[in-house]
């Protein structure tokens, strides 16, 4: 096969046209006997000629066809010519379209453009291309990216800056990633593609394309204002359109807004509700946008602000807060606490471990307990046929025992077992008041009257004989805050003793099996009761000398010494009530006594009714426990109140507004002992299984929903204080506090006493703190002093301030778990009277 000039008319076998080259052989051969007997079809592949052809970009071409030798009778062969009826020689070509020039080079992500340049928002970003094929043949493509400044390539695997994509789809983009390490954030880039179907490239490169790398932020706008709504204050009302202006940076090119957008996660963080887009244009060294929105109702709202660059980066969230309606802000103020300039280093106060009264003191004067189940100030009797004995809890003790106690201390034997109470509140006085029934966290003192009744057996026509000893008791307990000990002392004291004057008149724990006392730390988690380690004789001598003065009048007295064996109610928990168990402490014994019965008349042998039965004395309440955030396990008395005290000089915004509330309040939660706080700790150690600063403070401080918090634009920071260095900003200050059961925001069904309702922290009293004032709030209505809950716009170091030494320092040292009692005590406002409608006075320190 030769390609060959074209034949014309005039071509003859005498004139052939000329043939200038060979490109193809082929031996086939049919219709000869010696080979095949049919006519066939011979076939040479001829495609170097088809691309010689191509190549010349000819129109027409010839193609010769002769034997490799024309004088060689075997090459002999007749082929079909063009005229004949049937099985005309054919050309056939099997062809390719080379792919298109690519028709839509972009880079992203966000794949924006602005005046030709793509803007991306990563240093990896997406580059990509469209091409058509003809053909339908999927393609890929090769990218080639230069630094648009330097025109010098960047570093790929393949080199030159080429990355080439895989194949795709023709009409789809085909794209490749950058590799990250080359790209830096504002540099310009430009890149350039050609396309490869499999068997041909385009024969061209693209044009150049550029992009620039952003991967910046726009800052925050400058300034949001508008006339209707001023920021943090009253204005419009509901249905009234608002418009604000918006100043941004150079960078912003549109801003995004959203009035009153929603919380679906529990965060109290908007992140649901549709985004309006304001362009924004160019102005001075700025950008500027105008906006519009209109809040459905009256109240607090929210707008969000948020600037939008040239690569789709967002800014931050800038919130604005306004009151649509309001109150009338003329009027004068009925809350106004004047405060003094707050005191970085002010010492910190220490906290409130005083003693307070023992045996269910809740009680005493007519106050209520809170909740608490402490033990009754009432009498315990124990009887057994006639036999009786009966404990009665006592607020003090006799100013007689007082001073007889305090006799026989000093003299100070040296066997005699020193009080394990050595404060001055627990020591017995020759000259002062009588001893009182107090304790304190790690401390008890109680009194108790004990009487031991004996009755002779009931006999027909004969009067029963009762005899009686009376005892005054002091109990002590002391347990260790960071350790396991228990330690317990007591004395007995005879008042009077009416049985007959008999040695072992009465026995209280002698070898007898019939008579015994003990100290008992009572469950599992302690080691059971212990015997006292006596000074003194444990009997007396029967009869009086005089009305209430016994013959014998030495006092026993004992001590005795428990441990907690580490054991909690369940070691794998992480609530307080699993890593915690209580271990009630108290006495308990039986009396009896060795005088015999008076005979019965006729000389017959008399006896006694029965024997005395155990006697259990009131409990003391002991918690030990093994929080973790506490340290070393150790153990308290859990029914004691402590005391945390709020740093007035340091914190007085803080200080005034929770006195306020606790004088006003219904509950008057936190104003003292009697009007505790229960403590909530962290979700993983209290009962509900809640965030307090999530669950309860969204609730009164929330910044989504209903009851939505504005800061007041009077509110005071202090800069000067940040030790950070960073601003001080306006805060939510709550009362009570959210990491409490009496928070307005802990829902009854978790246990909560003091819950808000439907409008949430706009049903609290509202107030907030310039740097010199606590006021009302005047945005909202007066208080009426039935709110269950305040909240107050005040310096978030202020309110920081206040209680941050509380899980610090305070609940450690007095081991306060879930549920707990505590009273917040607060200086300075002594000379305050709270109890009017208004409330005016100052903060002294």
């Amino acid at each position: 096969m030769w390609t060959a000039n074209n034949a014309t008319t005039a071509s003859r076998w005498t004139n052939q046209p000329a043939m200038a080259a060979k490109y193809a052989t082929s031996t086939a051969t049919r219709g000869n006997p010696g080979c095949t007997a049919a006519d066939g079809w011979i076939t040479a592949d001829v495609t170097t000629l088809a691309q010689y052809w191509a190549g010349q970009k000819w129109n027409t071409a010839g193609m010769g066809l002769r034997a490799s030798s024309e004088s060689d009778t075997l090459e002999w062969k007749r082929v079909n010519s063009a005229n004949n009826t049937a099985n005309q020689p054919k050309l056939t070509v099997t062809y390719n379209y080379r792919p298109s020039d690519g028709t839509n080079r972009q880079a992203g992500a966000p794949f924006k453009s602005y005046a030709g340049v793509w803007a991306v928002n990563t240093t990896t970003p997406v580059l990509r291309d469209t091409f058509t094929d003809t053909d339908g043949d999927q393609v890929n493509a090769t990218f080639q990216i230069y630094d648009a400044a330097t025109n010098t390539p960047i570093t790929t695997p393949l080199g030159e800056g080429l990355l080439l994509s895989p194949y795709g789809e023709q009409g789809k983009p085909v794209s490749v990633t950058v590799p990250a390490g080359q790209l830096k954030d504002g540099r310009t880039y430009k890149f350039r593609t050609n396309a490869y179907d499999g068997t041909h490239y385009n024969l061209n490169w693209s044009p150049w394309t550029q992009f620039v790398v952003d991967t910046t932020a726009p800052a925050a706008p400058t300034s949001v204002a508008s006339s209707t709504y001023p920021e943090d204050w009253v204005g419009g009302g509901a249905g009234t359109a608002g418009t604000w202006n918006v100043t941004a940076s150079s960078d912003a090119n549109a801003i995004r807004y959203r009035l009153d957008g929603t919380d679906t996660d529990g965060d109290d963080v908007p992140d649901s509700g549709a985004f309006s887009t304001a362009a924004a244009t160019a102005s001075g060294t700025g950008t500027t946008a105008t906006l519009s929105a209109t809040p459905a109702e009256d109240g607090a709202h929210e707008l969000e602000v948020q600037p939008v660059d040239r690569a789709s980066n967002l800014g931050p969230v800038l919130p604005y807060g306004f009151i649509a309606g309001g109150a009338d802000v003329t009027r004068p103020h009925t809350v106004e606490i004047k405060l003094p300039v707050p005191n970085k280093d002010a010492p910190e106060p220490t906290y409130n471990n005083d003693p307070m009264p023992a045996w269910g003191w809740k009680g005493w004067g007519g106050a209520q307990s809170s909740g608490s189940n402490l033990p009754a100030l009432q009498k315990r009797v124990f009887t057994s046929g006639d036999m009786t004995v009966t404990l009665t809890p006592k607020k003090e003790r006799s100013l007689a025992g007082t001073r007889k106690a305090a006799r026989q201390m000093q003299a100070q034997a040296a066997e005699y077992p020193d009080p394990i109470v050595t404060a001055p509140w627990c020591q017995p006085s020759a000259y002062g008041e009588a001893q009182k029934s107090m304790f304190t966290r790690d401390e008890v003192c109680v009194f108790i009257d004990a009487k031991f009744t004996a009755k002779t057996k009931i006999v027909p026509g004969v009067d029963p004989i009762t005899y009686q000893a009376d005892f005054e008791v002091a109990f002590m307990v002391k347990v260790d805050r960071k350790g396991n000990t228990i330690k317990t002392w007591i004395q007995w004291n005879p008042i009077s003793n009416t049985f007959p004057a008999e040695d072992f008149a009465v026995m209280l724990d002698t070898a007898d099996v019939d008579d015994y006392l003990v100290s008992t730390c009572y469950t599992d988690g302690c080691d059971g009761p212990k015997s006292f380690d006596w000074y003194g004789d444990p009997y007396w001598k029967g009869g009086n000398t005089a009305p209430n003065q016994p013959n014998d009048s030495h006092m026993l007295t004992g001590t005795a010494s428990h441990a907690w064996n580490g054991k909690v109610n369940n070691a794998a928990g992480t609530k307080d009530a699993d890593l915690s168990i209580d271990l009630p402490v108290f006495f308990a014994g039986s009396f009896d006594t060795a005088v015999e019965p008076p005979p019965l008349p006729g000389g017959g042998k008399g006896g006694w009714e029965d024997e005395t039965g155990p006697f259990v004395s009131p409990r003391i309440n002991v918690r030990c426990d093994k929080v973790k955030t506490y340290g070393t396990p150790g153990c308290v008395l859990k029914d004691y109140v402590p005391g945390y005290e709020i740093n007035s000089a340091k914190a007085p915004a803080a200080a005034a507004h929770a006195w306020l509330m606790q004088q006003k309040m219904p509950g008057n939660y936190g104003r003292d002992p009697l009007h505790p706080l229960q403590y909530l700790p962290n979700q993983e150690r209290n009962a509900p299984n809640i965030v307090p600063d999530k669950e309860n403070r969204k609730v009164i401080c929330p910044r989504t929903g209903k009851g939505k918090f504005v800061k007041h634009p009077s509110t005071g920071t202090f800069d000067e204080l940040v030790s950070t260095g960073t601003a001080d900003t306006k805060s939510c200050d709550e009362y009570a506090f959210n990491a409490t059961y009496q928070s307005g925001g802990m829902p009854a069904a978790l246990g909560g006493t003091n819950p808000v309702g439907e409008l949430r922290g706009a049903e609290c009293v509202q107030t907030y703190a310039t740097k010199s004032t606590l006021y009302n709030d005047l945005r909202y209505a007066d208080p009426k002093w039935t709110e269950v809950c305040g909240r107050s716009s005040m310096s978030g170091w202020i309110n920081s301030a206040a209680m941050n030494r509380f899980g610090s320092t305070f609940a450690p040292e007095f081991r306060v778990l879930d549920k707990d009692e505590y009273w917040v005590d607060i200086k300075g406002l002594d000379d305050c009277d709270a109890a009017g409608v208004t409330v005016k006075c100052e903060l002294k320190p």
